[in-house]
């Protein structure tokens, strides 16, 4: 009789890829490696190795069709051989230790779009997922339950509802880019806790993107909803991007834009927090809004609430070297006002300098007017919020959509900032003379160490691919850019 890895054996929420995964300084002898060799998903013994098949074998420790037998101890890797999407038709059972590594984003594509429940549940340590793309629409891509993690390494998530992080569950984000997901309230309720990300753990992203992303509650509470005719309630919708809920989030060089929450009472276009301890360092949010469609008949206060962050009572933020502007909120009256962030008078926030805030309503008390203020932040204010020298999200160099600061002699965000131990940007880019990020450009003075504020650095390059050939094959494309940079940096 086959055994099992220790770990649960019963399923635990709804879910459509039961997988467990990696387990740090695991001794390579004690794993197997199961190539997967088919796209399919028919579960059939007919000689080849489907992912399903693969976790199967890895979750038994016997072969399972053309799938070797994984190991009793360690974790086993599922490494797809073969390019292409593979279209799930039910769940897949897992309760082993699975790193699944694909072919690349565009080479590996699991496609839950078919599967009506949770594609990837966390159900026993580490679940390790890399280089792939996942697809969803009427489910969430992922769940991380209590005392459980997921670290997602180079990988696309592409629609469907909101990841939840159970209490005690811990995500890590690295290179990702989470996108299209759109979440509105569930039947028979009026509130909506975040677009792509429902957070009660702890949460870090790193070198990431998160563009696109709706939390949603539609309706008008006045006649459509059964809910809140008979309960007296408002829709509500926390956090286009993220909402976290308790717990603890950690924001490195990250970008967010085009997020959205849309409701009655809105709050956060990109990320809302509620008794949250939250870092955010080295990011750019622009182009985020909160969009409401009534008052709040409860206070008659207003009712929206930070276009680009809303902080919450008893939540705490250190922001450093980042940028929040561009944020829009829309309000009854189709009045559209800047809105960059709202900090709840309960919240604590503590900046630690170099910040772009473009107008501080509603967060003049954290965030006070000045060019730089005291606290060594850049923050406009009505009637004159500050220029946002950014160029349109768009691809820059690296894998993901981000935010380049333009380069016009006024430029706040140019030089302003300081990252000083940090090596690249979020696209994995540096400066061609030092080991670090920041790259200098003479026509802009210099408020620290010449870094630029926000994720990336407008004048920084690919320092892997200047030399990648050593010229022999006579391309230097990657040598003229760098020279370039510089040179516009100069002038």
């Amino acid at each position: 009789m086959s055994q099992t890895k220790s770990g649960p054996r019963s399923c635990v929420g709804s879910s459509c890829l039961f997988i467990v995964g990696l387990l740090t300084a695991v001794t390579p002898s004690f794993s197997a490696e199961i190539t997967v060799d088919s796209l399919g998903d028919d579960r059939l013994v007919d000689g080849n190795c489907e992912l399903a098949e693969a976790i199967d074998a890895a979750t038994t420790n016997s072969a399972v069709d053309g799938c070797v037998a994984g190991e009793l101890e360690g974790t086993d890797v599922v490494r797809v051989a073969v390019s292409g999407i593979v279209a799930l038709k039910a769940k897949i059972l897992s309760q082993s230790s699975v790193q699944i590594v694909g072919l690349g984003r565009e080479g590996t594509i699991i496609d839950c779009r078919n599967v009506d429940e949770s594609c990837i549940t966390t159900t026993f340590e580490t679940t390790s997922l890399e280089r792939l793309t996942v697809l969803a629409e009427d489910a969430p891509p992922l769940e991380v339950l209590p005392f459980t993690s997921a670290m997602l390494t180079n990988v696309d998530l592409q629609g469907g509802l909101a990841i939840h992080v159970w209490p005690q569950g811990n995500l890590a984000l690295d290179r990702s880019l989470v996108a299209g997901f759109d979440t509105n309230a569930e039947a028979g309720s009026i509130t909506t806790t975040g677009g792509a990300l429902f957070n009660e753990g702890d949460l870090v992203l790193r070198d990431s993107s998160f563009v696109g992303n709706r939390a949603r509650s539609v309706g008008d509470n006045r006649a459509d909803s059964l809910c809140c005719r008979l309960g007296g309630g408002v829709r509500e919708a926390f956090g286009g991007a993220i909402y976290s809920s308790g717990g603890s989030v950690v924001i490195e060089r990250a970008t967010f834009s085009g997020n959205s929450a849309e409701a009655a009472i809105a709050y956060g276009g990109a990320l809302a927090f509620s008794n949250t301890v939250v870092t955010i360092e080295h990011s750019t949010l622009a182009g985020n809004w909160v969009d409401s469609s009534g008052t709040d008949s409860r206070s008659g206060a207003e009712p929206t609430f930070g276009g680009g962050i809303y902080l919450g009572a008893a939540s705490s933020l250190v922001i450093q070297n980042s940028i929040v502007g561009g944020n829009t909120a829309f309000r009854p009256t189709s009045m559209q006002v800047a809105s960059e962030l709202y900090v709840d008078p309960a919240a604590a926030v503590g900046s630690a300098g170099h910040n772009f805030v473009r107008d501080n309503r509603d967060s003049s008390g954290a965030f006070p007017a000045g060019q730089p203020n005291g606290l060594g932040d850049y923050v406009g204010q009505q009637p004159a919020p500050l220029p946002l020298d950014l160029e349109p999200l768009g691809e820059y160099g690296g894998d993901l959509p981000t935010f380049l600061p333009t380069l016009v002699v006024s430029s706040l965000i140019i030089d302003r900032g300081s990252c000083s131990l940090e090596a690249v940007d979020q696209r994995g880019f540096g400066s061609s003379q030092t080991e670090l990020r920041a790259t200098n450009s003479v026509a802009h003075p210099d408020d620290h160490d010449g870094c630029d504020i926000g994720a990336v650095e407008a004048l920084a390059i690919d320092r892997t691919a200047i030399f990648s050939d050593g010229f022999e094959s006579g391309n230097t494309a990657a040598w003229s850019l760098s020279t370039e940079a510089l040179w516009r940096g100069m002038k």
